[in-house]
């Protein structure tokens, strides 16, 4: 099988609730297909992986929303590691990564796991950026307030929530923008440039200042039209030192 650069594969699957494995499935090379009747968790298993790795989960099914952990074997350019996310149903939770396959990982002591946040802060990076790292792949801006893209933007257009319209390509969420869902789309189809994007990131903002402006003339014209004073600045400040 031809290995492509950046690559990610998931090989392996487990979820865990109170100590006990909940779900163990080893996945091969290629297409994998979950089968089974309605209600049988094929949508559960499916929330599972794309939230380990890194996509947030609005509206769990109960029984993957009720696990404790999610463990991936993944291979990222066809080295192994391992990510570990907790499953509390608060938002944003990091991802710990063991640079080994699962099996190993579980065996690994904790000083042999790293956890990255869901943000970058304080000289930390986030669990995005560090396996954006992994796959030698660059950041990206992902809007106008410099907010960069995620895994789980990345997410939104390769995994179809359910609870979202099949006619749409990305996965609806709050405060979206044309501009972010463009640069991720560029991204992925590798046009993106962050040159070009800088330039439109300071076009954006300029017009914004513009608009305020034309808003600030055009009530400053409003109330001197309605008034009959002069607009003449010395006859204006003569009128006020004659009121005074």
């Amino acid at each position: 099988m031809m290995l492509y650069n950046p690559s990610l594969e998931i090989c392996k699957v487990l979820a865990i609730k109170n100590n006990k494995e909940i779900y163990n499935e080893t996945f091969h090379s290629g297409i994998n297909i979950l089968s089974g009747r309605n209600g049988t968790g094929k949508t559960s298993i499916l929330q599972l992986i794309v939230y380990g790795l890194g996509y947030e989960i609005t509206k769990w099914k109960n029984e993957a929303g009720s696990c404790d952990y999610i463990y991936l074997g993944i291979k990222i350019n066809n080295i192994s590691i391992t990510l570990r996310r907790n499953i509390n149903n608060k938002e944003k939770q990091s991802i710990s990564i063991c640079f080994s396959n699962l099996d190993n990982s579980l065996l690994s002591p904790i000083e042999n796991w790293m956890t990255f946040q869901y943000s970058s802060s304080y000289g930390n990076i986030s669990f995005s950026k560090k396996i954006f790292e992994l796959l030698n792949i660059p950041e990206a801006k992902a809007d106008s307030n410099n907010n960069i893209i995620t895994m789980h933007q990345i997410l939104r257009v390769i995994y179809g929530d359910q609870s979202n319209p099949s006619g749409y390509i990305f996965n609806i969420e709050s405060f979206d923008s044309a501009f972010k869902r463009e640069s991720i789309g560029n991204y992925l189809l590798g046009l993106y440039d962050n040159d070009l994007y800088n330039d439109k990131i300071s076009l954006i903002n300029e017009d914004k200042k513009i608009t305020k402006l034309i808003a600030k003339i055009s009530a400053i014209h409003s109330i001197i039209g309605k008034t009959s004073f002069s607009t003449n600045e010395n006859i204006i400040e003569n009128e006020k030192k004659n009121i005074s």
